[in-house]
Formats: structure tokens, sequence, C-alpha cells
């Protein structure tokens, strides 16, 4: 081919190589031409609805004037009412309370996108007719049962991850406080000054015991139930169905709580009108103080360390926070105003330090900095028992014989 004909040939080739070329080559996304940002939630979606405590994700896409996403990930999440919705820099939208706000997503060059966050107002889940008047409530440690303390003298046994009641258990003798171990459940009876004890896997009493006069509140680790013996004036330890020591509280112990790993128990005590929290170390065991209380307590709660403890006062309506000092002992850390008539008090062991009150209306709030996250209406005004898990709280609507369950 003489040269003059692949000169031709090359003018003709030419333009179509670099025509390819140029298709071939890989778009900066940080120099294409951006038409929009756009910012959807779960999809295609430009809006979400959640619940307060919820989370969803805003997922925002820089689109070329083409159509295509060019995949730009330098964006930067902000949200218009804080107050209603939270935003991290993933994204991840976390509801604080009722309301609507705006998750706004934008790239350096302040070419932005919105989408909207609507937060709506927690409801009961589930409703368990469990017996008449439910009273106090216990998990089993792995979180599958709930024990109901019922009218006149039964106990309702709850499956706990399908929200129906099992069984029900006579008792024989009205029942008071009750906990649960690995291995077994226990109720108190102060009216016979005796407490049964209930086997987890057979669901049947195998005994009563007798741990001093009048015992009302129990609480328990896996391994051991702690019974405020109202009559013997301490805490008395129960393990492998025997009293095996006490704590002596100087004075009539009503309430118990103890943390999860078992390193501080409280009480509230009667001294002859005068009450008191009294803190205690089940180890050695010994009470390490007291507090002076303002009025008569009701329920009482611990956090899963042990370093909070929630006493509610109803005559006062609202719950004292106390929490431990690095010498190792309690101060008032602040108080809550909570809803009329309530009866029940619980703190969530995992996650956000939520605590939950009974009463009308239910408070839900923060259990470090005693902030509000809820109040529900028409919930109950009972004993409150939230999972151990933090998922759901059960609260008893006594006159209604249910326990109504939310979602935390």
């Amino acid at each position: 081919m003489s040269p003059e004909r692949l000169m031709k040939c090359w003018l003709m080739i030419a333009p179509a190589l670099v025509a390819m070329a140029a298709c071939l080559d890989p778009v900066d996304p940080t120099d294409a031409s951006i038409a929009a940002v756009q910012v959807t939630f779960d999809g295609a979606n430009t809006a979400d609805t959640i619940r307060v405590r919820g989370i969803t994700r805003a997922r925002a896409a820089a689109i070329a004037a083409q159509g295509y996403d060019l995949g730009r990930t330098d964006f930067t999440y902000a949200s218009s009412n804080q107050a209603v919705a939270v935003v991290d820099a993933a994204g991840v939208v976390r509801a604080v309370s009722p309301g609507t706000a705006t998750i706004r997503a934008t790239l350096p060059n302040g070419i932005a996108g919105e989408g909207t966050v609507l937060v709506v107002p927690s409801t009961v889940e589930y409703s368990i007719p469990v017996g008449k008047s439910p009273g106090a409530m216990a998990f089993s440690p792995d979180y599958t049962r709930l024990y109901v303390t019922i009218a006149p003298d039964s106990l309702a046994i709850v499956d706990a991850l399908g929200y129906f009641r099992l069984s029900g258990l006579r008792l024989g003798l009205p029942g008071t406080g009750v906990a649960a171990t690995a291995e077994a459940v226990y109720v108190t009876h102060p009216g016979s000054d005796s407490v049964s004890m209930i086997a987890t896997a057979t669901n049947t009493i195998t005994k009563r015991i007798f741990v001093g006069a009048g015992p009302t509140g129990a609480t328990a680790t896996s391994e051991r139930a702690f019974i405020a013996a109202r009559g013997a004036r301490r805490i008395v330890i129960v393990e492998g169905g025997q009293a095996v020591s006490g704590i002596p509280v100087n004075g009539e112990p009503r309430e118990v709580a103890v943390s999860r790993d078992g390193r501080r128990l409280f009480a509230t005590v009667d001294g002859g009108g005068a009450w008191r929290l009294v803190v205690a170390i089940p180890a050695s065991p010994d009470t390490l103080h007291s507090i002076a209380l303002s009025s008569a307590p009701g329920a009482i709660a611990t956090d899963l360390s042990g370093r909070r403890v929630y006493v509610l006062l109803p005559s006062e309506a609202r719950v004292v926070v106390f929490a431990e000092g690095t010498d190792g002992r309690y101060t008032e850390a602040g108080a809550l105003a909570v809803g009329t008539g309530a009866g029940g008090v619980s703190a969530r062991l995992v996650g956000e330090p939520l605590v939950v009150a009974s009463g009308a209306p239910l408070t839900v709030f923060d259990g470090v900095t005693t902030s509000v996250s809820e109040r529900i209406t028409g919930v109950g005004s009972g004993h409150v028992a939230i999972r151990p898990d933090g998922v759901f709280a059960f609260i008893a609507a006594v006159s209604d014989n249910l326990l109504r369950v939310i979602g935390l």
C-alpha cells in the first residue's frame, strides 16, 4: 500500500479511536457535572417515618446530568431539628421526640439534597391478658420468661418473646415480691412469713423457705436471690434453695434491687417512719452506707453496674436518682417528675441508659441526664420490668388485668 493511501486510512480511523478512548476513560466524579443530590431512606423513599428512639439511614447520592450516580461519598449530614432527630457522619438518623426533621446532605462544593423524617410517638405494641391485678414481675436471666404475681394467690408465666401467657401456677398464698435465678423463682408471702421456691424446669413449687417474719421485696442475680425480711430487719441471701447469710439493715426493709453482677445491693428501709436507702455489698455481706429519703418510697431499680439507683417516691410523683462517687458513696444526682399514680420503675441494662416509670402518663427518661425521652398515655400505673436485652418494657395495667408492652 502506498504511503498516501496509508495516510488517508489513518485520517479516517483516528477520530474513531479517539472517541473510543474517551468512552473508555473513566469519569472523575469530582470533576463531573452534578445535576442534583438525592437523599433517600430504605431504597428510593425520600421520606421515612420512625418512632421515638428508632433509627433509620439516610443515603445520599450525587446524580450526573446524564442520570447516573457518580459514587460520591464525601457528604456532610445535618438535621434541621435536633430536638426531633439527630444524624451522624455516616447518615444514621436517631429519633429523639415526635415531630418532623429535614435531613440535609451537602458536598464540599455546597451542592445539597434533602430528605424528611417524621418521628411519631411510641404506642403499645402488645397487650397480654395475665390474670387479676398483675403485680410484681421478674424476668428469667435468659429473658425468655416473665413471672408475674396475680390475685388472689397465683403466679402467671409469660412467654416474653412471644408475648402471651403460657400458664399459671396456684401458690395457695398471696404473693408480694418475685425474683428469678437460672434455677428457681422465689415469691414472697409476708402474710405467712414464707417464700415459695419454684423450679424453673418444671414450674412446680419445690419448697417453702422461712427467712424471717414478713418477707416483702425480692430481687436476684442468675445464681442468688435477695429477700427483704422485714421482721428480721435484714436482707436474706438465698442460694441453692437455702438461706446462706443475711445483711442487717437497722430497720424494716421493703424493696430491694441488685446489680446484675451482684456488686451492689440496694434496699429501702423503714426506720420507725424515717425512710432510708441502704447501699450494701453482698460479697461481704455488709452495708456500705445509707441515705435519707424525703418520703415513703415505692419501687426501686438499678442499672447494669449498680452505679446508679432509681427510687420512686409515689406521694411526690417523682423518681430520685442516686449515683456512686469515686469514694464508693452514693449521693443524689437528680430527680424527675413522673406521672400520677406511678407504681413501678425499671432501668435498662444495655444500650442507652433509659429508665421507665409507670403512671399517668408513663415516663421514659435518660437515667444519667434525667432528660425526658417521652411521655406516653394509657399504658399503666403498676409494676414495670424492662426485658434484660433492653428492647421492650412490660407495664402492669392493674385494673385491666393486662401487661402492656412498649418498644424502647
